[in-house]
C-alpha cells in the first residue's frame, strides 16, 4: 500500500462532537453521514472506529460539510460495519508536513539476560515488555514546537505532562497508516528544554497499545 500524499501527523486528545454512521463504511469511502450532525465544520480531525473502539483510523481533516453528510481528507483503509463511531479531539496539533525522518520504532522485550562463567546465557531480570516511537523534523517551526508544549501542558495529568494522549501517522515498518495511545517519556520541563536545537524536532515516546485513549 503506497503512503497516501500529505499524510501529516497529529497529537490528539480526547473526543468531541462523538456520532456514528448508522450505514458503516466500505474501504476508501471519504463520505459519511452522521446519525447526529452537531457542530462539525471544514478543518475538524476525523477519528473513527468499529462500535466497540478497535480498528482505528484518522482520516485527516474535515474537506466539506453538508448536513448530515461530511467528507474526510483520506479514506478507510478497512471497512467498518454498521454503527462505526466517528469523532473529532477535544485538543489536537496537526504537524504541517510529514515526517522528515524515517520514524524509528523500538521494542524492549523486557528480558535481561547475562552470560555466566560457564558459558551459558541466562535470563536475569524481567521487566513490562515496551515499545517506543522516535519521530523527527529537520525544519521545526518555533511556533509548531510552543503548539505542541502547549499541548503537552494543557493534557498533562497527576504526573505533570505524562498523560496518555492519542498519535496518528504513517507507520513506515508495517506500511500502513497507524493510531497509537502514546505516553511522551519526558515531563513538559524537559520536553521544553532537549527537543528543539537548531530548528530540529525529535520526539520520544513509548507506545501503549495501537488504538485510541478512552
Amino acid at each position: 500500500m503506497a503512503t497516501p500524499d500529505g499524510r501529516k501527523p497529529i497529537f490528539a486528545f480526547g473526543r468531541s462532537k462523538d456520532t456514528t454512521d448508522a450505514g458503516g463504511g466500505i474501504i476508501g469511502q471519504t463520505t459519511f453521514t452522521l446519525v447526529s450532525f452537531g457542530a462539525w465544520t471544514t478543518g475538524d480531525p476525523v477519528f473513527v472506529s468499529e462500535s466497540g473502539d478497535t480498528e482505528v483510523e484518522y482520516l485527516g481533516t474535515v474537506q466539506s460539510v453538508s448536513d448530515p453528510d461530511i467528507t474526510t481528507e483520506f479514506g478507510l483503509v478497512a471497512a467498518k460495519a454498521a454503527g462505526m463511531k466517528i469523532w473529532t479531539p477535544t485538543l489536537s496539533v496537526e504537524m504541517p508536513s510529514p515526517v522528515e525522518a524515517r520514524p524509528e520504532i523500538t521494542r524492549d522485550s523486557g528480558i535481561e539476560f547475562r552470560k555466566g562463567l560457564d558459558g551459558i546465557t541466562r535470563p536475569i531480570r524481567s521487566r513490562d515488555a515496551s515499545k517506543s516511537l522516535i519521530i523527527g523534523y529537520e525544519h521545526c517551526t518555533t511556533s509548531i514546537y510552543d503548539d505542541l508544549v502547549a499541548f503537552m501542558e494543557n493534557t498533562s495529568g497527576p504526573n505533570f505532562g505524562l498523560t496518555r494522549f492519542g498519535f496518528a501517522a504513517w507507520d513506515y515498518q508495517g506500511e500502513e497508516a497507524k493510531v497509537y495511545t502514546m505516553q511522551a517519556t519526558h515531563s513538559v520541563p524537559a520536553f521544553n528544554e532537549i527537543l528543539l536545537t537548531s530548528s530540529r524536532f525529535v520526539m520520544d515516546m513509548q507506545i501503549i497499545n495501537n488504538s485510541y485513549p478512552a
